[in-house]
């Protein structure tokens, strides 16, 4: 009778073993579920901080390159301006001339 409880009595600090290591194997488990949902989480703001920068960024060089834009057809403008100007001084030279020699 004795070698048969005490082989019971192994038995059953085998199964609270293996019980326990399963336990904590589980425990394990959710922890590192845990850690990455927590690590993705950081993650994703980092990504979405990045984007938020790179879009300003992007916003900052665009409107850059149209305040050089626009300088530059202000310049053509006054060119244009300059040339229009010149044309009527020309026919009002022209037109004067044409007077004397009349």
């Amino acid at each position: 009778k004795k070698i048969g409880s005490n082989n019971n009595k192994k038995d059953k600090k085998k199964d609270r073993k293996k019980d326990r290591k399963k336990d904590r194997k589980k425990d394990r488990k959710k922890d590192n579920k845990k850690d990455n949902k927590k690590d993705n989480k950081k993650d994703n703001n980092k990504k979405d901080k990045m984007k938020d920068k790179k879009k300003k960024d992007k916003k900052k060089e665009d409107k850059k390159k149209d305040k050089e834009n626009d300088k530059k057809n202000d310049k053509k403008n006054d060119k244009t301006k300059d040339k229009k100007k010149d044309k009527k001084k020309d026919k009002k030279r022209d037109l004067k001339k044409d007077e004397k020699n009349d």
